[in-house]
C-alpha cells in the first residue's frame, strides 16, 4: 500500500507495482489526483479526516461508478487524537451508511493509547 500526493507519485506506484493506492484524508478533495488514482485500477482506501459527509458521498459515488474496489478509513485530522475526540461513533453510521463495502480506522492517537484500540 502506498499514499501519492501527487499525480507523479501515481506513476511511480503503478511502475512500483502496489497492490493498494491510499489516499490521505488531505487529498480527498484533489480531483485531479484521485482521477489519476483511479485509472490505475488498483484497490483503494480513502481517509474521512476533514471531510463532511457530502464529500464521502462524492468519493464514494465516483469510485462506485468506476468499478474500483474501495474501502473507508474513517479518522479524525488531529495529530495525536485523544480518545474522547476520536468520533469513533461515525464508524457505526459509516458501516450503515456504506453496507456494501468495508469500512475501518486510521489511528492518529499517541502511540502510547491503548484505550482506543481496544473498544
Amino acid at each position: 500500500c502506498c499514499t501519492p500526493f501527487d499525480e507523479i507519485s501515481v506513476d511511480l506506484v503503478k511502475e512500483l507495482n502496489f497492490d493498494i493506492v491510499k489516499i490521505a484524508s488531505c487529498s480527498a478533495k484533489d480531483w485531479p489526483l484521485i482521477e489519476k488514482i483511479a485509472s490505475f485500477k488498483k484497490p483503494v482506501i480513502f481517509s474521512t479526516g476533514g471531510q463532511d459527509i457530502r464529500d464521502i458521498d462524492n468519493l464514494y459515488s465516483f469510485f462506485s461508478h468506476k468499478k474500483i474496489n474501495f474501502s473507508i478509513l474513517h479518522c479524525v485530522s488531529l495529530y495525536p487524537t485523544k480518545f474522547e475526540d476520536g468520533q469513533l461513533s461515525l464508524i457505526k453510521k459509516l458501516k450503515k451508511r456504506y453496507s456494501d463495502i468495508k469500512i475501518g480506522y486510521s489511528g492518529h492517537e499517541d502511540p502510547n493509547d491503548f484505550l482506543t484500540a481496544s473498544v
